[in-house]
C-alpha cells in the first residue's frame, strides 16, 4: 500500500527524528508531540513520524 504526502505552504511540518512505535495509537503520538516538543496538536501545524528502519512515515495533521 503506498500513499501520498501532499505538503503545502499553509502549515508548518515538523519531523520527529527519534524511531518510533508505529503500534503507538493517536493519542499516544500526540502525547509524544505534547511533552517532546513542547508543541500542541490543535494548532494546525503537521508532525510526520518514523519507525526505527525508516521504511515508514506517519503523519499526524
Amino acid at each position: 500500500m503506498s500513499s501520498l504526502l501532499q505538503l503545502g505552504t499553509h502549515r508548518c511540518y515538523h519531523l520527529y527524528r527519534k524511531e518510533t512505535d508505529m503500534r503507538k495509537g493517536f493519542n499516544q503520538l500526540c502525547g509524544i508531540i505534547t511533552n517532546e516538543p513542547g508543541r500542541q496538536v490543535t494548532q494546525g501545524d503537521a508532525f510526520i513520524f518514523i519507525n526505527r528502519p525508516r521504511t515508514q512515515i506517519l503523519p499526524i495533521i
